[in-house]
């Protein structure tokens, strides 16, 4: 497949993916506002998921940034094997900083916000140890969502993705349907379960294309290539980019959900008025969503891949 068709490709299968995916998802999340506490969606839609985004982008961002792009083969087939074992070290560095900044803002939610009505939602603390969870195994997912778009397996993400999205609010209407009185919970279930659904998947796939000696995932000579080796240390120039990118990420983070931010930092406003608020900014970043965020993911992976960064312009293959 040429390069500009694998582009097109990727954008088809991350647009009908989230397509699919987000319609889905508003259909749920106007039926969970009519029928749950309106402090409980608050609760979970803005502030618990806002520490969920937080982490998953810190952690996620700088590690795609710097780690899609294409290695320079060597003719020593030695060297290529260690340079690959210190990549995989390299990704398995995202779930410890998932923990570590999991933790950090996990604390930050507990202790130093003002809590919700213990009577209205209980359980707070745990279900800000729930999410924290959720990222922590959707983390342990990360270097295998790379190495699938390395290996271009863009139909595949596509499609784990979009599970991943519909999947977190088709257990939250069925656990609120059979057991209202457990409403937040069924938030942070539905977070929890949904992310070994997606680790799952992926691991399945790559183990499945192993096992059938797939051409796509010549690398991996048996799934333990995939996973972390204590004798190959880590890619030197990529952790530089990495930290490079953490600072660009932060600042992303914050320009992208600032208002969040505002709203759960400052407490300008209510839980239940929150909850709204979230419902309509769903609605009115649907199009972003839906076109915008698979154009941006499918661009950047195709350039990652097609354009070095050591080389000038006039350099570059054409």
């Amino acid at each position: 497949m040429s390069t500009a068709s694998h582009f097109f490709s990727s954008f088809r299968y991350s647009f009908g993916g989230q397509l699919i995916s987000r319609l889905g998802s508003f259909g749920v999340n106007i039926y969970l506002l009519r029928t749950v506490d309106k402090t409980v969606l608050g609760v979970a839609n803005v502030r618990l998921t806002l520490l969920y985004t937080t982490i998953l982008f810190l952690v996620r961002e700088p590690f795609r940034k710097a780690c899609l792009e294409a290695d320079e083969k060597k003719a020593d087939a030695n060297v290529n094997r260690t340079n690959w074992a210190r990549l995989i070290n390299l990704l398995w560095l995202c779930p410890l900083l998932s923990v570590v900044i999991g933790a950090f803002l996990s604390a930050i939610w507990i202790l130093c916000l003002v809590q919700p009505d213990e009577s209205v939602v209980p359980n707070y603390s745990s279900a800000v140890g729930l999410f924290w969870l959720s990222t922590v195994i959707e983390a342990c997912a990360e270097p295998l969502w790379i190495l699938c778009q390395r290996f271009q397996l863009t139909g595949h993400v596509a499609f784990v993705q979009s599970t991943h999205v519909f999947l977190q609010r088709i257990i939250v209407a069925g656990l609120i349907v059979f057991f209202p009185q457990c409403d937040l919970m069924a938030f942070c279930i539905a977070q929890v379960g949904a992310a070994i659904v997606y680790l799952a998947l992926f691991l399945l796939r790559l183990m499945q294309l192993v096992a059938a000696k797939d051409e796509r995932v010549a690398e991996l000579r048996s799934i333990r290539d995939a996973l972390p080796s204590l004798q190959a240390g880590i890619d030197i120039r990529r952790w530089k980019l990495v930290r490079s990118f953490f600072g660009h990420s932060l600042v992303k983070q914050t320009l992208t959900d600032g208002a969040g931010y505002i709203m759960t930092f400052f407490n300008v406003i209510s839980f239940g008025e929150q909850a709204v608020y979230d419902a309509i900014e769903r609605l009115g970043s649907l199009v972003a969503r839906i076109v915008l965020a698979p154009l941006e993911e499918s661009a950047y992976v195709y350039f990652s891949q097609n354009i070095k960064r050591h080389l000038s312009a006039d350099k570059q293959e054409k």
